[in-house]
């Protein structure tokens, strides 16, 4: 792809937080988690699919409002941010956990608690994650400013 005859090239892209903790500077590094990301992704996590049921005249429906499916459901979502969230991080030169595992599902959501047991306060960890979330393009203040700032520059031609 390219943009004003310019490739884009966004892999080696990150954002960094920097937190000071006493004597002790700890880097976090979070990176996008890309679509070949995401398929390894689903090699772990299958989505979920409502089950069906046979209608009168033979016709065959899905039950998007079963419960087991909405739990399926929020399971999945969860497991697919707790990916997104271990998966960003893995720039953080030196940063190893001891219970989040990568090709294990079941621990992707460890790593708040650890972050926790590490001693870090709860604003340090949200700011954790909000880099992660920025890295990820998903910050919408961050998307509307520099929208508005590029519709003022425009505008001012």
């Amino acid at each position: 792809m390219k943009f004003f005859d310019a490739k884009v090239d966004l892999s080696d892209y990150v954002e960094t937080l920097v937190i000071p903790k006493g004597d002790q500077t700890f880097i976090f590094k979070a990176r996008p988690v890309t679509a070949s990301d995401y398929e390894e992704f689903d090699g772990f996590c299958k989505q979920p699919e409502p089950p069906k049921f046979f209608v009168p005249g033979g016709g065959e429906e899905v039950d998007t409002e079963n419960e087991g499916f909405i739990q399926a459901c929020n399971d999945y979502a969860t497991k697919r941010a707790g990916f997104m969230f271990m998966r960003s991080l893995d720039v953080t030169e030196g940063l190893t956990w001891d219970t989040v595992i990568a090709d294990d599902p079941s621990t992707w959501e460890n790593m708040q608690t650890e972050l926790q047991a590490a001693g870090f306060a709860d604003q340090e960890i949200t700011h954790v994650f909000n880099l992660i979330i920025t890295a990820n393009g998903l910050d919408s203040d961050k998307i509307e400013k520099a929208t508005a700032s590029f519709l003022a520059s425009v505008e001012s031609q």
